[in-house]
């Protein structure tokens, strides 16, 4: 079972005609299923290479987050297939790479999104985003803040 649906890569493609344009190869005005199901594919490998290391793969249930990076890299791999990605393109990818790095490094979790983003003063900080959209955080942590460990605001605590 994919990550996703349908009608959310219509969404994350910026609607149904835009995930037409995408999407339908024989030019016949219908989704083309097998270039859909494989972008898909693509996108729920990608997140299972870095989660299997942490978490039981596939998700089920499939938690939002996971369920909006799906569609995002969904529509990322239909434009790469095309050959039709632009910077702002390749700067989400690297984004989504970070945040699944930041899955590895124990910065962020997929599973637990009802506590929120880091410096919002919802939630403890760990999980994604405090809204509980399932979109998922990606930001940069300021080492002035005393929720996050670093090397200086553990000076003295060895």
């Amino acid at each position: 079972m994919a990550y996703t649906t349908i009608p959310e890569i219509e969404i994350a493609a910026g609607g149904p005609e835009a995930l037409l344009d995408l999407s339908d190869y024989d030019k016949d005005g219908h989704y083309d299923d097998a270039v859909i199901r494989q972008a898909q594919r693509d996108a729920d490998s990608w997140i299972d290479s870095y989660a299997r290391r942490l978490y039981e793969i596939p998700f089920q249930p499939v938690p939002d987050a996971i369920r909006a990076l799906a569609g995002d890299e969904t529509v990322y791999r239909l434009r790469k297939y095309l050959r039709l990605l632009t910077e702002l393109d390749e700067k989400l990818k690297t984004d989504r790479d970070a945040l699944m790095q930041g899955l590895l490094d124990g910065k962020w979790n997929p599973i637990d999104t009802g506590q929120g983003a880091p410096g919002t003063g919802d939630g403890d900080g760990s999980g994604a985003a405090g809204s509980g959209t399932g979109v998922p955080y990606v930001g940069v942590y300021s080492s002035d803040d005393p929720a996050v460990m670093t090397r200086e605001n553990l000076k003295g605590y060895w």
